[in-house]
């Protein structure tokens, strides 16, 4: 190996849970990699609601963000054929151990021993360089620098679909409720209408809400629904894309109340430990949760040869204008004010 060279970070400083700060410190870098590693440059980062439900639960000094976002290949291990420098990539959110069972049969986020991106770890997007193995990353074409940032938030969305089908659950005609219109709940809402189902949207947040209905999605305030009996037990599918931070009150409490009997539910939002669930409701309707981890690489994948041509049109109305590095707390800020369009994103 090289000899190290000093490179930097943005590391989050918190004594007390969502009251820190965004540090940018030196580290020093090996810029040599291992026979299956890949060095890659980020350029760009987006920050999501998994990040901010980050902010408001770590202490500590060793957090670096970023799990959505591009970069280009500085260097490549010598047995690595498939990148060279220059490439555009990203990666997944989770760097499987490659040998526990489930990373044997392609299930790496559910990996026994997992590295994750951005979550809790030195090792995220937020930096000059990256060590990341071959097989976890993804080659996108050059003018995907800006729009692949939304390949992880849409490979969220075809998550959903796997595990729905995985479930023999049949997408079209199905009447189907998300909750949340922040830019997971878009792009769920993209993409299941574009699989044929009947996609409502319910949403707290007045500016969220207009932007969903001019983009063309059935969207409706959520205190209405509630008090809508149109909306009681209405839905074969409810998806929760909110969790418990875009203020739509913990919304895993309200899945039974919009489900049909033996409704399947999907968890997609972040929740604190801790959080209460209806369980009588839900066995009185015998409802199925099935809770949404992180995504594999090959999820990804697929993903990308699906919709990659859409990554174009998709970031026209779902990222906001980018912000310099120096702008991460105001990105950060305006992520949790629920800026529209809803996806904010970092230039480096």
């Amino acid at each position: 190996m090289g000899d190290a060279v000093t490179q930097w970070k943005v590391f989050y400083h918190a004594s007390t849970p969502g009251e820190g700060q965004f540090i940018q410190l030196p580290v020093e870098m090996s810029l040599d990699p291992s026979d299956h590693e890949v060095i890659v440059e980020p350029k760009r980062v987006a920050i999501c609601g998994s990040d901010l439900h980050a902010l408001t639960v770590y202490t500590g000094s060793e957090f670096v963000l970023g799990h959505e976002w591009t970069g280009v290949v500085k260097a490549v291990g010598n047995q690595v054929t498939s990148f060279r420098a220059g490439d555009v990539v990203t990666s997944a959110t989770t760097i499987g151990c490659g040998i526990c069972e489930y990373c044997l049969e392609g299930e790496e986020q559910l990996c026994l021993n997992p590295e994750r991106l951005g979550a809790g770890m030195q090792q995220g997007a937020l930096s000059s360089g990256l060590k990341v193995p071959m097989n976890f990353l993804l080659k996108l074409k050059d003018h995907e620098i800006d729009s692949g940032v939304l390949l992880e938030p849409l490979a969220v969305a075809q998550e959903t679909i796997n595990l729905l089908e995985k479930n023999s659950l049949q997408i079209p005609s199905r009447k189907i409720l998300i909750i949340g219109a922040g830019g997971i709940g878009l792009l769920e809402a993209w993409l299941l209408k574009k699989l044929g189902a009947q996609v409502s949207i319910l949403e707290i947040d007045q500016e969220r809400l207009a932007f969903a209905r001019s983009h063309g999605f059935d969207a409706y305030r959520f205190e209405f629904a509630l008090m809508d009996k149109a909306f009681k037990e209405a839905f074969d599918i409810v998806i929760d894309a909110a969790g418990s931070l875009n203020g739509q009150k913990e919304a895993c409490r309200y899945l039974s109340y919009f489900g049909k009997k033996r409704f399947t539910a999907i968890v997609v939002g972040k929740y604190p430990e801790g959080t209460q669930l209806p369980f009588s409701c839900m066995q009185k309707k015998q409802a199925s949760y099935i809770w949404q981890a992180s995504l594999s690489r090959g999820t990804l994948q697929k993903t990308y040869e699906l919709y990659g041509d859409s990554l174009a049109e998709l970031a026209s109305w779902v990222l906001h204008a980018p912000l310099p590095l120096s702008g991460i707390n105001n990105a950060c800020l305006l992520a949790k004010n629920k800026v529209c369009p809803p996806r904010v994103y970092i230039t480096i």
